[in-house]
């Protein structure tokens, strides 16, 4: 877990990403399960760098 200023206005993330710990609570409270939370964020956050 990593925290910057200038990345998502410093809420903590994980490192090397822009996934905060905030979302992945926030769909694992939805129902979510850690595999597909991390697996849909990642491949999100991927397709935006294009």
């Amino acid at each position: 877990m990593t925290k910057h200023p200038e990345i998502r206005n410093g809420k903590p993330c994980i490192i090397n990403t822009r996934i905060t710990i905030s979302d992945i609570l926030s769909y694992l409270a939805l129902g979510m399960t850690i595999d597909e939370n991390l697996s849909w964020r990642l491949v999100k956050n991927y397709l935006t760098l294009f």
